[in-house]
């Protein structure tokens, strides 16, 4: 659990104890968080007067903290050139730009959203309804960034010029974005391989930050847990549904 912020780590527990508090009937709160547990395999210990033990193992799917990393990267470029856009008054447009991975580089980023920028001023359709095209050619012609993160721009006018600018990117990465059933599943199997009838008392918690999952997915999620072994207490799927709700189910009992 190190790539998780302690921040991000209390938000989870706040969410995990009003859910299980609420399906179990009990009273678990962060006031009841051990300081240091005796046991090395739980990752937060908690002890209620009136409710007993707690001890929970939160643990992230692989990769996923990769994929995290990627989607905030990706946004923050969208970020800079919305803005860098909007200042010469660019409105009425929708901006698709596929390609490859983006630059996490900072100067680099700065650069890309530059020279983006320039080509959408110069190349944006004055006719509604009309589509400019840049493939790769076009872009290395005016820049080696550009055709080295994009294998096209395409650039659609809207038809209302006082709409703000509409921007999609369409990274090649996102054919890998990950299966939430599966990347609970794999959990699942990599813990208790680990830890087997040790985790008898444990309530395991997997954390999936990329997409949230829905309900569908987590009866999918009993499924295909339903044929392993009972290794853990609990197991419970968290996900963030926006910045200020999130999603815990119980999978596993």
């Amino acid at each position: 659990m190190s790539e998780l912020s302690d921040e991000l780590g209390k938000a989870i527990l706040r969410a995990f104890l009003k859910a299980y508090n609420a399906e179990r009937d009990a009273s678990f709160s962060l006031d009841h968080l051990l300081a240091k547990s005796n046991d090395a395999s739980c990752d937060y210990h908690f002890v209620d007067p009136g409710d007993g033990e707690l001890k929970v193992q939160v643990t992230t799917p692989h990769g996923d903290a990769d994929f995290r990393k990627a989607i905030a990267r990706d946004h923050a470029f969208l970020e800079k050139l919305d803005m860098a856009i909007k200042g010469f008054r660019v409105g009425g447009v929708c901006i698709t730009l596929s390609g490859t991975p983006l630059p996490y580089n900072k100067k680099q980023q700065d650069a890309l959203v530059s020279q983006t920028r320039q080509v959408i001023i110069s190349e944006r359709p004055v006719v509604h309804h009309r589509t400019t095209v840049l493939e790769r050619l076009d872009l290395c012609a005016r820049s080696k960034l550009l055709g080295r993160y994009f294998s096209s721009v395409e650039i659609v006018a809207s038809g209302d010029a006082a709409a703000p600018p509409w921007l999609i990117l369409c990274p090649h990465e996102a054919s890998g974005m990950p299966d939430p059933v599966t990347q609970v599943e794999q959990s699942y199997v990599r813990k208790s391989d680990k830890y087997r009838s040790s985790a008898h008392d444990l309530i395991l918690l997997i954390y999936s930050g990329t997409i949230p999952h829905d309900t569908d997915q987590v009866i999918r999620m009993r499924s295909v847990l339903k044929p392993h072994l009972r290794h853990f207490r609990d197991v419970w799927a968290f996900c963030p549904v926006d910045s200020t709700d999130w999603r815990v189910d119980c999978i596993k009992e």
